[in-house]
């Protein structure tokens, strides 16, 4: 039984865990206000986007010889993206779901032109695709702790005005708070969410560690904030499991994290349909 837990105890692996956590803290957090607000459409527009991003920067490292880390350019296409659907949101209203599907589409069409021209198999990109922490360089590790915790600090000092905003934005209008400026906050720190995520569960999965787990929480608590508390720990239980599952096993981290994930939802849905 030591020996299964063994790799939460090892030094190489305590970095990418740190890392870890503390994605799973920030997933947990704006999972809940995806959850609430229904945002998981944009989030998953914003998740495949980025892929234009990703493959812009391999591109101009490995053909051009340009210093072009990938990471940043997942969190400027990501960036991008949340600007222009919540723009079409707030100005042109009736295209909003037109808008969506067109920035998830045309990003993953940028992406594939520009890696299709990227000589070699990638391995790279596999990690970005399916999430592979594991492969993080100390600087990935460093930059997910300070985008983690700029999130935190940022939801902490505007958590009011952001609550008001998820559950009924004419309310919080009315209230003199602004809610367009603040909706564009809020959708920036999902795309940044999304890029945090995605160096551990991968760009394709990334949905599943932005939703089940605060799905699972609206299911045991009533009140938003004990929802947050109880999404930060189904995530890291979440990826724990995954963790020490794909290292026993040799299953992809990433698929194996969002199963964890999808398990814990459905003992919660299981749990809560008996009490009903």
């Amino acid at each position: 039984m030591i020996a299964f837990f063994e790799p939460l105890i090892n030094p190489i692996f305590l970095p990418v865990l740190t890392a870890a956590l503390f994605a799973s803290v920030v997933g947990g957090v704006m999972g809940s206000f995806v959850v609430i607000r229904r945002m998981s459409s944009l989030a998953g527009s914003i998740s495949h986007a980025l892929l234009g991003g990703l493959g812009i920067c391999l591109w101009a490292e490995r053909v051009m010889g340009y210093f072009c880390p990938p990471i940043i350019g997942a969190l400027l296409a990501a960036l991008l993206a949340a600007f222009i659907i919540t723009y079409l949101k707030h100005h042109h209203k009736e295209r909003e779901d037109a808008a969506i599907s067109a920035v998830w589409s045309i990003g993953m069409a940028i992406g594939l032109v520009f890696i299709s021209k990227t000589p070699g198999y990638n391995v790279e990109l596999l990690n970005y695709l399916v999430g592979n922490i594991l492969w993080s360089s100390p600087e990935d590790v460093v930059g997910l702790l300070i985008l983690a915790t700029l999130i935190c600090l940022f939801i902490a000092a505007l958590f009011q005005p952001l609550v008001a905003l998820a559950f009924d934005e004419e309310q919080a209008k009315l209230q003199g708070i602004p809610t367009e400026k603040l909706d564009y906050a809020l959708t920036a720190l999902v795309a940044v969410t999304v890029v945090i995520l995605m160096s551990v569960v991968g760009a394709i999965l990334v949905i599943a560690m932005l939703t089940l787990p605060a799905m699972t929480a609206a299911l045991i608590s009533r009140r938003f904030s004990s929802m947050i508390l109880i999404s930060i720990g189904c995530s890291i239980v979440a990826f724990l499991v995954g963790f020490l599952s794909s290292y026993h096993l040799d299953w992809p981290l990433g698929a194996t994290t969002s199963l964890s994930s999808a398990l814990l939802y459905g003992i919660a849905l299981t749990l809560h349909s008996k009490a009903v």
